[in-house]
């Protein structure tokens, strides 16, 4: 099934899903070539659609997501059940990567949402945001044209990190969906109430912190990436870093209005990181057979696609 082009009112389509949903990497996606921005553009909205499946829950959407997840693993082209510009979007993400696998398992991360979540540990937090968000970095980091193995380490931990933001930043949303993936024995009933719980606080402290080492080693890859798109990169990671900042400085309200960052504080980032964005414009990549992907990041993830074993 080939590509088609999606006419002016549905392109604006796929630019309000980022537009309303993404304004961290809508204002970072400024800083990518007209091409790739375009491209990261159809899978976010790719994904925006696929996980509001899961969160805005009506009869029929579990057979949607196994349509998607029959489309991408290639064992079926019917997506009869989407809208048409939806289903032009779809081919076309699909057209641009390989990552096909990655695609599946990002499906089957969203599927599992339909359940009740109620982790207790970090290894199940963890390769909970590896299906979800890690699955996106692999394409990611191939939509980016990267050609190294260990740049898809790096973007698998940068997409586990923000996903662990979210979770951090959604406590209260989440629980009233009957979910809790923050790492703790806090009945979800109380959660979703708003209860106050130093358990609750303290597993939303250790997620963050959690976080800071998936960061890190997410930043540490954007050498393996073209020059070009480095800079959207980091100043879309260190803002999306600085919500789990918020909710400390907020002291870890969780029951109250969402952390945000604000404009003004935004508009700070993209100013402050210019000089460390034109050393990354300049920096040659590392060779190939060197390696600095922090192994242990990946134990409890073991035997998932793309991983460093």
């Amino acid at each position: 099934m080939r590509p088609r082009k999606l006419n002016a009112v549905q392109e604006e389509n796929v630019r309000a899903i980022l537009r309303e949903n993404g304004r961290t990497f809508w204002l970072a996606s400024f800083f990518l070539p007209k091409a790739s921005a375009e491209k990261a553009t159809d899978l976010y909205a790719f994904c925006r659609i696929a996980d509001d499946l899961a969160d805005d829950y009506q009869p029929g959407n579990e057979a949607k997501l196994e349509s998607l997840s029959q489309f991408f693993s290639k064992a079926s082209d019917s997506l009869a059940c989407f809208s048409e510009w939806q289903q032009v979007l779809f081919i076309r993400v699909r057209a641009n990567t390989r990552s096909l696998q990655a695609c599946v398992a990002l499906i089957e991360g969203i599927q599992s949402d339909l359940e009740e979540a109620q982790f207790t540990e970090d290894r199940e937090l963890l390769r909970y945001a590896y299906y979800v968000a890690g699955t996106v970095g692999i394409v990611m980091a191939e939509l980016m044209q990267s050609k190294s193995g260990t740049a898809t380490y790096h973007a698998i931990d940068l997409g586990v990190a923000m996903q662990l933001t979210n979770i951090a930043r959604d406590v209260l949303e989440d629980a009233q969906r009957g979910r809790r993936y923050i790492p703790c024995e806090t009945p979800v009933a109380s959660i979703a109430l708003g209860e106050r719980d130093e358990a609750v606080k303290a597993s939303i402290v250790s997620v963050i912190t959690l976080s800071k080492a998936y960061y890190r080693s997410g930043l540490a890859g954007l050498l393996y990436l073209p020059r070009i798109v480095r800079p959207c990169i980091y100043i879309m990671a260190r803002t999306y870093s600085e919500i789990g900042a918020e909710i400390l400085r907020n002291r870890i309200e969780w029951s109250g209005p969402r952390s945000v960052v604000s404009p003004l504080r935004k508009t700070w980032i993209v100013f402050s990181s210019l000089p460390y964005c034109l050393w990354l414009l300049v920096k040659k990549s590392p060779t190939v057979s060197f390696s600095t992907h922090e192994k242990s990041l990946h134990v409890e993830l073991n035997e998932l696609p793309g991983i460093n074993h």
